[in-house]
């Protein structure tokens, strides 16, 4: 499912590359599945995945025994290292799943966390994506961990969340950490006190012939660690937003670090 940010930094890899003297085509919009089974094969060079989704990539026995964050990441790079993958490092964001209610409501009862959700839950309806609704590590896992069930769950394209929270259509919303919405609906994002969702690191894959190649490593280390949550998300709401285009977002952001 292609998010926002995807549109951009595929267009930060690019002009990356372009500046070393690389052709590059830029391929938007593919399934991470597609991208990745791309990346083994050599057929694509360069895409930025996320350690969680990717552990339903990699070979199974390198799959970690829980959710840590090191332990995630250890295990997707023992995985795509398996796969003929290099994993080259963090862009220096994360892009969890998150739970949100509107900040009114979330004050008024003093809800700051997840598990202060727990006497509210059976009367709540939760609007979800229609991937974190049955996945295992989504909305099924939260609910195991807390040791409650929403009364109802309406499942429904992202984009249509935020308006079905703010129309009172649903209680609480699935969202991402670098989902710029969050401020502009008024929204609370509470607190996993009990890590029941995984992480989400951004993480940079590219085939183990083209990590070999120290010109195009360089070009693609460069991302690394150079983007946090915060910049992420000013970058998504310039082009959900403000609808500018994804390359001219990218190479303000580049230029601005002396990136390019």
């Amino acid at each position: 499912m292609p998010f926002n940010e995807q549109y951009i930094l595929s267009e930060m890899l690019a002009l990356l590359l372009e500046r070393e003297g690389f052709d590059v085509e830029v391929k938007s919009g593919l399934q991470n599945s597609v991208l990745y089974e791309g990346t083994k094969q050599g057929q694509i060079d360069a895409y930025v995945e996320y350690t969680s989704a990717a552990l339903f990539l990699v070979p199974n026995g390198t799959k970690p025994d829980s959710f840590d964050t090191g332990a995630v990441y250890e295990a997707v790079r023992r995985g795509t290292e398996a796969d003929g993958v290099t994993l080259a490092g963090r862009t220096g964001f994360r892009n969890d799943n998150q739970v949100a209610v509107p900040a009114a409501w979330a004050a008024e009862r003093n809800i700051t966390r997840l598990s202060d959700l727990a006497p509210y839950a059976a009367g709540m309806t939760f609007g979800s994506d229609l991937v974190f609704a049955d996945a295992e590590d989504g909305l099924p896992l939260l609910e195991s961990t807390y040791g409650y069930r929403f009364g109802d769950v309406r499942r429904m394209d992202p984009a249509l969340t935020f308006e079905a929270i703010r129309t009172g259509q649903v209680d609480a919303i699935v969202t991402y950490t670098t989902d710029a919405r969050i401020d502009l609906f008024n929204l609370t994002v509470l607190e996993d006190d009990r890590g029941g969702l995984p992480p989400y690191e951004a993480i940079l894959l590219v085939p183990k012939a083209r990590s070999a190649d120290p010109r195009f490593a360089a070009a693609v280390g460069k991302l690394v660690g150079a983007i946090d949550s915060a910049e992420m998300r000013r970058m998504n709401a310039a082009f959900d937003s403000e609808k500018r285009d994804a390359r001219e977002i990218a190479q303000e952001f580049l230029s601005s670090r002396g990136l390019l």
